[in-house]
């Protein structure tokens, strides 16, 4: 328990010592000074705070703040175990941004750069706290939205995603317009894993860069929500 003692506060630790039975017990108090203890406590506790904030920065992404590929891999899935047997299904984003190496090459990679934040900021801010974003590596976007219920909302929200990142970046009288192609999985059999999901969405993907770019498709071959 704290204390006032010399005009510092400090701490002390309490014991009672019952002795002897019915008319000749006696009760003992007993104070130890717990300065030193506490101290030690208190740097252990400083110490885990430091390491568990290491071990977060360790999962993000320099540059965008969103999960890096181990902080997507490890929380991705963690969440699809935690939502096996839950209501919904999990729905698995890959986003890559099209026209991105025309930014680098004639805007040069500082502007590319900005892309990526701004890429990051819209989808931050496009999803839930509970689902999860991260960036894989250069222009290929994460994303795992939790626990939906009807198809009808993927489609919504990869419509969403498709207008809020086409945009037009100048530099120099030079115009070039980004947009997405997304691939999408569905994560509805219990065996689902991130490298499942990946390839699954890494397949439609494939069909939506190859047919149209700035669109979305849904791995086919699951049933629908």
């Amino acid at each position: 328990m704290p204390v006032q003692y010399g005009g510092k506060r400090g701490w002390i630790r309490s014991r009672t010592i019952i002795n002897g039975k019915e008319k000749n017990k006696k009760i003992i108090g007993v104070l130890e000074n717990y300065d030193e203890q506490k101290e030690k406590e208190a740097e252990i506790e400083h110490h885990l705070k430091n390491i568990n904030k290491i071990q977060k920065a360790s999962q993000r992404d320099f540059l965008t703040g969103v999960y890096n590929r181990e902080g997507l891999i490890q929380n991705i899935e963690k969440a699809l175990k935690e939502d096996k047997n839950k209501q919904g299904v999990d729905a698995f984003f890959i986003l890559d941004l099209d026209h991105f190496k025309e930014i680098n090459d004639f805007l040069g990679h500082g502007t590319g750069d900005q892309v990526l934040q701004n890429t990051a900021k819209i989808l931050d801010q496009c999803f839930r706290k509970e689902d999860i974003v991260g960036r894989l590596g250069g222009d290929e976007f994460v994303l795992l939205i939790r626990r939906i219920d009807r198809i009808e909302a993927v489609h919504r929200m990869a419509k969403k995603l498709n207008e809020s990142l086409c945009n037009t970046y100048e530099k120099d009288g030079q115009r070039i317009q980004i947009s997405a192609s997304i691939g999408i999985a569905l994560g509805q059999a219990e065996t689902e894993s991130f490298e499942k999901l990946y390839e699954k969405a890494d397949e439609a993907l494939y069909e939506v860069k190859r047919e149209q770019k700035n669109g979305y498709k849904i791995y086919e071959g699951q049933s629908r929500v």
